[in-house]
């Protein structure tokens, strides 16, 4: 608070929390550019998992939405504060070079209004992170396309935070399906059932786990940030005083109910992938023990033909396998989007709303 030593409260205190409003626009703008990454691509958790990912990507633009209206809400709460000081000096009829100098500088942080579109910026670290295709920009649907033995290799040891390992593993589920389609016609049904669980990118899992996780950090920098700006009122009296406290009190209600937001999707998405992983880990070993009995019963019938019946028995045992592997699957989605549908139910959770905070109606932003 130093370049406001000396100066009367009445007009450091709101010019100081309009400054500090002006500079949590950008951390409001990096949260949306993260969340702008944060979405899955058509069958990105699978076919079976698509409902989950329509209910997701629903989410992410409600948090995204968000985040420009915090931005908004920061600016026209700081051109409140920064009115607050005009107003007093004006009336008062202060005239100092300093006074006049930090009305000229703050006012500046001001004179453009946010975008009314949002204009997209890359995260950092999907640039820190982008090696051997990673975040690279491939076609999600590729791995499908060209099956387990093409996938690309990737240095994880580069990339911090939990890696998912679906894409991996489920293909190598698909792999061993449509080897069993060769050796028997029920291994047919096995390859398609195989089929719905195909996740073909864990990059877009990936991404969407690191835009969310830095989404939630940027917005607690902002709420420790947001935090701080009342010490500026404890020596300001008055009406203007109580109702800027006010105005503040509310942003921060709503800045502190947006990372509670986030912590339950990034959790809620964390959860998700974990359980998926264990349970593909485990069903790719279930199937690769079938698929190696079916290829013994397959080798031997060649010789003997009264173990065909047993290798399409064993087959139509896999395939009730991967039925039973699909209701599990389809829980754990239940179960996900539960709680994503319950973040956006929540009275706690509420999204910001200058209406509410005191700055008149805010009006939707259009579309992205």
């Amino acid at each position: 608070m130093g370049e406001f030593d000396g100066i009367d409260v009445n007009f450091s205190a709101p010019m100081g929390a309009a400054e500090d409003s002006a500079s949590m626009r950008m951390g409001f703008k990096l949260a949306a550019d993260d969340l702008s990454v944060a979405k899955l691509p058509v069958v990105g958790m699978g076919v079976v998992g698509e409902l989950f990912r329509w209910k997701y990507n629903e989410a992410v633009e409600s948090d995204f939405d968000n985040a420009l209206r915090g931005l908004k809400a920061a600016h026209q709460m700081g051109v409140a504060f920064y009115n607050n000081g005009v107003n007093y000096v004006d009336v008062e009829e202060i005239a100092s070079a300093q006074v006049a100098n930090l009305k000229r500088d703050i006012g500046e942080l001001f004179e453009t209004n946010p975008s009314a579109t949002y204009q997209p910026a890359e995260p950092s670290w999907i640039e820190s992170n982008r090696h051997e295709g990673h975040f690279g920009g491939r076609n999600p649907l590729r791995t499908m396309a060209i099956s387990a033995v093409s996938l690309t290799a990737m240095d994880w040891r580069k990339i911090k935070g939990p890696v998912s390992q679906l894409a991996k593993s489920s293909a190598g589920m698909y792999a061993l399906g449509t080897l069993a389609s060769r050796m028997s016609v029920q291994g047919l049904m096995v390859m398609v059932l195989a089929g719905l669980f195909v996740i073909p990118s864990d990059e877009a899992i990936d991404k969407a786990l690191y835009a969310y996780g830095d989404a939630q950090s940027k917005v607690k920098d902002l709420r420790d940030a947001a935090s701080v700006i009342p010490d500026r009122f404890k020596t300001w009296k008055g009406p203007a005083s109580k109702a800027a406290g006010n105005r503040l009190e509310d942003f921060n209600e709503a800045l502190k109910r947006y990372e509670a937001y986030l912590i339950m999707r990034t959790e809620t998405l964390h959860v998700t992938v974990k359980a998926l992983d264990t349970a593909y880990a485990v069903m790719l070993g279930v199937v690769g023990a079938q698929v190696l009995r079916i290829l013994v019963l397959f080798a031997l019938s060649t010789y003997n033909p009264t173990l065909i019946a047993a290798k399409e028995a064993s087959a139509a045992q896999l395939a009730a396998s991967f039925a039973e592997f699909g209701k599990r699957v389809k829980g754990v989605f239940l179960s996900a989007s539960i709680a994503m549908g319950l973040a956006g139910s929540l009275d706690l959770l509420g999204e910001f709303d200058t209406e509410v905070i005191g700055y008149g109606e805010q009006k939707p932003l259009p579309g992205h």
